[in-house]
């Protein structure tokens, strides 16, 4: 039997490609207006090659901080970690740069930021459950107001899901 169904994606903004990432981010920082942006990193990309501080110094008086070192499967307090450094700059665009956990990541902390979410516990009205009669249960609230630019460096696809694990 051939699967059916239908898949419906979250509306991506664009996709760039080909091009060098820090003066990508900038340009895209500068035509998203945002004027604090915040980079989720992988921890050896920040320490292992010039590849985050070119972006930092393409990023020039819009670089308001950073996180690194996001562990495997996106554990919440990490986010959480993550969230308090975005909100204590004043963060108006979530910039990821690195794995499929730091995507995810930044999914969650623009989240977190829009639900003023500080506790670990406060992640689960958001999670999609199986109800008792078997269906999926999905649960409804609004978006982020803050956007998320990805360039991910490995093929995990998270940047082409609205979900994060």
């Amino acid at each position: 039997m051939t699967p059916r169904g239908t898949f419906e994606n979250f509306p991506i903004d664009r996709i760039v490609y080909g091009k060098p990432a820090a003066a990508t981010l900038a340009e895209e920082a500068e035509r998203l207006g945002a004027r604090r942006v915040f980079l989720i990193v992988s921890r050896t990309l920040d320490r292992e090659t010039p590849w985050v501080n070119d972006m930092r110094a393409a990023l020039g008086g819009r670089y308001a901080g950073s996180h690194d070192g996001m562990p495997s499967h996106t554990p919440r307090d990490a986010v959480l970690r993550a969230t308090d450094a975005a909100r204590a700059v004043g963060a108006d665009l979530i910039v990821t740069f690195g794995g499929g956990s730091g995507t995810d990541a930044g999914k969650m902390v623009r989240l977190a930021l829009k639900h003023d979410i500080r506790g670990t516990q406060d992640f689960d009205r958001f999670v999609a459950r199986v109800g008792p009669d078997g269906n999926r249960v999905m649960p409804v609230f609004d978006g982020p107001d803050i956007p998320q630019v990805a360039i991910p460096t490995t093929l995990s696809g998270g940047d082409f899901n609205v979900s994060a694990g």
